[in-house]
């Protein structure tokens, strides 16, 4: 069985292909190739298909990149270049997943399991993910041609993450400019992608367009943060810990010293789970995440079951005085929250965070007003947000399922 060598590996982003007489079989991503190549020398730990690859393979080569994101777009095209047949065999037989640009005035970005522009990618997750964010620096436009046809606003445009398609606002020629932008990400043609953006600001800085040219300036940051992003995990620097507090008084208009986030973990009301974790002046702190089992309530009732949480919370002010709170949800979970905290001296201000796309849910409980607000992705604070919302989930998931285990085993 064929071992792979380690030695010399940088622990950094980067891509790898395993090969028999010459020929690729197999070609994988990883974030870090130090860690990913030597979990191949743990054979008791992998499964049946990739020991039958490590018994196929006779050589081993890998590429270093300088991102996460550089090594998905680069993994893919090498499978496409070589068609390795353990990628299929390893995935179990799915179908490849793919990035289609259609063919018309206004292209549609869809993922497809058919052949496509781009791919085939290893991860239907993560390739909603990568678009998911791109979507914040280069808009585009998923309607229908028949809602195209009658000017019918999509649900993107009131989050100003369509640019208008919908609507016909935009021209199909300003439009493609932004199909364009995506379409050499994916090429993963970095640098000529600066440049074009960098001459677009420009040519609208020379024509005195400069609100035009401040837009492309930020797609130009946003873009630069992106390319470097942990794809998994937003975990922000320690560094920028001051910056992040800016940006969430900026963000909410007054000091937000202590956020806290909840979220509830249940399948069919079976072991529901309540979990809170916080953040103090933009860094989360570990030891002030909490857990919750739920009581009482044995039907899946989110809102029901977050009141409860939130109600056994505010037996404990010595934990501290949240200046936000974060619910993992929309209106409903926002005003379970809101009638609870109301108890609190002085009040808490509350938000949703919905997802699918991510975004801000505000509700004014004395006018009943609910405003919505995109997350953009280059803003640190927005960042932090979704880090709190997506640990809240993992913390919360974690106990639901040991609870879950220890049903069953006794």
């Amino acid at each position: 069985m064929f071992k792979p060598k380690t030695a010399g590996v940088p622990a950094t982003p980067g891509v790898y292909w395993f090969m028999q007489s010459g020929k690729v079989i197999y070609v994988g991503k990883a974030k870090n190739l130090k860690n990913r190549l030597n979990s191949y020398c743990q054979l008791a730990r992998l499964d049946p298909k990739t020991k039958l690859m490590l018994q196929t393979a006779d050589r081993l080569k890998f590429k270093t990149l300088t991102s996460e994101i550089e090594a998905i777009l680069t993994e893919s095209q090498l499978i496409k270049l070589y068609q390795p047949r353990f990628n299929l065999i390893l995935k179990d037989d799915k179908s490849p997943v793919y990035l289609t640009i259609t063919k018309e005035a206004y292209p549609r970005i869809l993922i497809t399991r058919q052949t496509g522009t781009f791919g085939p990618f290893s991860s239907s997750r993560t390739l909603r993910q990568i678009l998911e964010r791109l979507r914040h620096i280069f808009p585009f436009c998923n309607a229908s041609p028949a809602q195209k046809m009658h000017h019918q606003a999509c649900f993107y445009f009131h989050l100003n993450l369509c640019p208008g398609a919908c609507t016909g606002i935009i021209t199909p020629k300003d439009y493609q400019k932004n199909i364009h932008s995506l379409t050499l990400f994916f090429q993963n043609k970095q640098k000529r992608l600066i440049s074009k953006l960098k001459k677009e600001m420009l040519t609208f800085s020379q024509a005195k367009q400069y609100e035009s040219a401040a837009l492309v300036n930020r797609q130009l940051q946003a873009l630069t943060n992106f390319w470097q992003a942990k794809l998994m995990s937003l975990e922000l620097p320690h560094l920028n810990q001051d910056h992040v507090f800016l940006e969430l008084k900026r963000l909410f208009k007054f000091p937000v010293h202590r956020i806290e986030t909840y979220d509830i973990s249940n399948l069919s009301g079976t072991n529901p789970t309540g979990a809170m974790v916080a953040a103090i002046n933009g860094r989360l702190d570990k030891s002030q995440y909490r857990l919750f089992n739920i009581r009482s309530l044995t039907t899946s009732n989110d809102p029901a079951m977050m009141a409860q949480m939130l109600k056994r919370r505010l037996n404990h002010l010595e934990w501290g005085k949240p200046d936000l709170i974060i619910v993992d949800g929309s209106l409903t979970q926002i005003k379970a929250v809101l009638k609870v905290m109301s108890r609190l001296p002085g009040g808490c201000r509350v938000i949703g965070l919905a997802k699918k796309p991510d975004r801000l849910v505000f509700y004014d409980p004395k006018t009943r007003q609910k405003t919505i607000k995109p997350l953009p992705l280059e803003n640190s604070a927005c960042r932090l947000l979704i880090q709190l919302r997506d640990e809240a989930h993992r913390f919360g998931h974690q106990q639901h399922l040991r609870l879950r285990n220890f049903r069953y085993s006794t």
